[in-house]
């Protein structure tokens, strides 16, 4: 039997993917496929439409759902089905705990990795977590109506609606619709990527769980109007008098130029403060626009209390690619001394005001490149070393910085399990034992988990 794109076939679907999709399997004419399908779970009978096809693995788009699984719930945010964002909000919490754990585990053992995995930490409300928002302004995919919302699973340039969001602060929804409504009536139009046209390109909304702060930054093209937009501050700021914190940021793109980007502070505090509650002590951190802090800060308490647990004392700890400085403070009462490392000037800052609000004073920040501060500064070799890396994970260069200090023990935070596997087996090779991992789900109803691991070096 010929395969061919467009073809509809029945499927069952019986486990989930790293990428959260569906996955369902064919035998036809003794060849064995997976097939992928978007926005299924295991249990569901779907019919679908085929989009991709490769030697064993198809991929296809979800025509209908013939018998639905005994796991599928009613979504809380109405875009779900066809915003990328969340491709597990229709099953029930229990089983997407269930089978991100599962994955954790099927990888790290498929390795002969083998290390103590212990069970995943959930949340007891997986809703109104999320600190950070960014809304994008655009059209919708069907009638090209002006819109500010989320980016379409399926169309790149597209926006889909998501006014009633559950997943992030309360003020986001009533936020986004006003913006919307004010902008709608204005004359301008929607930053288009393809041809450079119009100016308005997102919103971003940052709130504080523990602090009654808020942020709201207006991202948009062509600096040079700044003036335009002062009304749609002044009402703003009228109709949400909670709102503490208000920039315009702004963004000069020419194709074959470099692009200029700056931050315009318009009113109120010009940062956030937050503050967690870890092993029964509070730490305050003031944030600002652009700093990276994690973002659920309930879940966030969870991971910095797993580090602190992971880390004997220690007489000295290097933090490194520290940004902010918030797992430094966090293990300073773990150590004599603690090195943070940074490149970028304003987290450095950031970091060192962090220190004094939370009156930390066994702990340096260095500025700079991380290899080239390690190898001009001379600083006592590191019992511990604790990296939290961005999703691509540490590169070929950090590892070898790792083998070269010699840390008898490594904590390794994680937002990718695929990029942590391979950087575990690198470090295996260099001598260090996987002890234990910690799932965190920092991001329900999304595929993405956090891991907090623990590496010895063997002697």
């Amino acid at each position: 039997m010929n395969l061919k794109k467009g073809q509809e076939l029945e499927v069952q679907i019986e486990s989930l993917n790293i990428k959260g999709q569906g996955i369902g399997f064919l035998e036809l004419d003794g060849q064995k496929y997976n097939i992928a399908v978007n926005r299924s779970y295991p249990g569901d009978k779907v019919l679908v439409s085929l989009r991709k096809i490769k030697k064993n693995f198809l991929e296809a788009q979800l025509l209908e759902i013939i018998e639905p699984s005994k796991d599928r719930v009613e979504p809380q945010n109405s875009y779900a089905l066809i915003s990328g964002s969340t491709p597990l909000e229709c099953l029930s919490y229990e089983k997407q705990l269930f089978y991100k754990q599962n994955e954790v585990q099927r990888i790290l053992n498929n390795l002969d990795l083998n290390p103590q995995i212990n069970p995943i930490i959930g949340m007891e409300n997986p809703y109104f977590y999320r600190n950070k928002m960014q809304y994008s302004f655009g059209v919708t995919p069907d009638v090209f109506e002006f819109c500010l919302g989320m980016h379409h699973f399926k169309y790149k340039f597209k926006i889909v609606p998501a006014t009633d969001c559950k997943l992030c602060d309360p003020i986001c929804s009533p936020l986004v619709d006003f913006t919307l409504e004010y902008f709608k009536n204005s004359d301008l139009k929607p930053h288009d990527f393809r041809d450079g046209t119009g100016d308005l390109r997102n919103l971003t909304i940052r709130t504080a769980k523990n602090t009654e702060d808020k942020m709201l930054i207006l991202e948009v093209q062509r600096p040079e109007d700044m003036d335009q937009y002062q009304d749609y501050f002044q009402k703003v700021s009228q109709k949400f008098p909670e709102l503490t914190s208000i920039y315009l940021h702004t963004t000069f793109q020419r194709k074959g130029h470099k692009t200029h980007i700056k931050l315009h502070h318009i009113s109120g505090k010009e940062f956030l403060t937050e503050k967690l509650n870890i092993k029964e002590k509070q730490y305050t951190f003031e944030i600002l626009p652009q700093a990276f802090f994690q973002p659920n800060p309930s879940q966030a308490e969870v991971i910095y209390e797993l580090v602190q647990d992971s880390a004997k004392d220690s007489n000295i700890i290097y933090d490194l690619f520290c940004g902010t400085g918030t797992i430094g403070i966090v293990l300073a009462n773990k150590a004599q001394r603690v090195y943070g490392v940074e490149i970028e000037p304003q987290s450095i800052q950031a970091a060192i005001n962090n220190a004094g609000l939370n009156q930390i004073q066994n702990i340096q920040f260095l500025e700079g490149d991380v290899y080239k501060v390690l190898k001009k500064t001379k600083l006592p070799n590191p019992d511990l070393v604790v990296v939290d890396p961005p999703r691509s994970g540490l590169t070929d260069k950090a590892l070898y910085l790792i083998s070269d200090l010699q840390p008898k023990n490594l904590i390794y935070v994680s937002c990718n399990i695929k990029t942590f596997a391979q950087n575990a087996i690198a470090l295996k090779e260099k001598g260090y034992t996987l002890e234990s991992v910690t799932p965190v789900d920092q991001f329900p109803h999304t595929r993405h988990l956090e891991i907090v691991s623990k590496f010895t070096l063997q002697k």
